[in-house]
Order: C-alpha cells, then sequence, then structure tokens
C-alpha cells in the first residue's frame, strides 16, 4: 500500500518544490509570455553569465549605482562615457534576460522581445518589481511597500492626480 504524500503546509517542502517555484510564468508589457527562472546578477556573474566588459556595469546594477554613476560622468560633461554605459548596461540586462528565459532558444526569444519587455525581465529578476504586465504578483512584497518603511507616502496619498497631497521631493546638490 503506497503511502499518501503527508501535506507540509510550505514547511519543509523538498528540494524539487523549491526548485519548481523558481519559475515564474510572466505576461511581459507587449502581451508576450515567458517562463522565468530567477536569477540574480550577483548568480549570473558568478555562474559567468556576465563577460568581463560587463563585469563592471553588472556589479554597478547590482548595487543600484549605475544611473548615479552614469549621472556623474554626464554632469561631467563625458557624454559619449554615457552612451558607453548605457550600451554596457543594455547589454547587460540583455545577458541576464538569456540567463532568465526558460527556453531552448533563449537567446532568440530575447531578441525578438522589445526593450520594455527586456528591461521588465531583468527588474523581476531582481526584485524591483513583483508584479507583471498582468497584474500577477511573484515572491514577496518589495519591502518599501510596507507601511512604515519609507517616510513619505506611496501610492495614491502621494499623487496629487488621484486626490492626495503629493509629496516634497528635496533637491538633489550636484
Amino acid at each position: 500500500m503506497a503511502r499518501k504524500a503527508k501535506d507540509s503546509g510550505g514547511w519543509g517542502d523538498s528540494a524539487a518544490d523549491i526548485r519548481k517555484r523558481r519559475l515564474m510564468n510572466v505576461t511581459l508589457p507587449s502581451g508576450a509570455r515567458v517562463v522565468l527562472r530567477t536569477i540574480t546578477l550577483d548568480e549570473a556573474i558568478a555562474v559567468g553569465g556576465m563577460p568581463d566588459d560587463l563585469l563592471h556595469m553588472a556589479i554597478a546594477e547590482a548595487a543600484g549605482a549605475a544611473v548615479p554613476m552614469m549621472a556623474k560622468e554626464m554632469r561631467d560633461g563625458n557624454n559619449e562615457r554615457v552612451r558607453e554605459m548605457s550600451r554596457d548596461l543594455l547589454a547587460m540586462r540583455e545577458r541576464l534576460c538569456v540567463a532568465a528565459v526558460v527556453s531552448d532558444e533563449a537567446a532568440a526569444v530575447v531578441e525578438a522581445l522589445d526593450a520594455y519587455d527586456r528591461e521588465m525581465i531583468a527588474d523581476l529578476c531582481q526584485r524591483r518589481i513583483n508584479v507583471d504586465a498582468a497584474g500577477r504578483r511573484f515572491g514577496p512584497d518589495r519591502l518599501d511597500t510596507f507601511p512604515g518603511s519609507d517616510p513619505q507616502p506611496a501610492g495614491d496619498a502621494a499623487d496629487p492626480a488621484r486626490g492626495g497631497e503629493g509629496v516634497d521631493v528635496p533637491e538633489v546638490q550636484p
């Protein structure tokens, strides 16, 4: 007589159950649907998914410093360097997308996607967002969505167009 598997209620799941949860069926802004595996930039770097010439941008992006670095270069008048960094950022995101898309033809699938789709994949992988274009949630809520985690109001309370009072944004001094 075969035993019925005991329901763990989500606690103490098997490795196979855990691996299954690492996959996400995602709807992208274009309406395309893909299956993604969760992979962080750190993982992509560690397993060799990033070529050496993109490592600097991958590390900066993982730390949230890529855009501030580009802004500094722009303030310093290094427009060509900004263009080079932007190309590197796009190439790095494409590599991350190829690593995330579950398909025998991942590179061809990613190449067929538009820039908004690739950006969403990269943001989902890095847990910057947790909702796809169809409104489905993935993984835990971002910490900044919990009350008290951000000193400024979020959502409708911050948007005057939706009846909120707005948020005073301090000026950033260069």
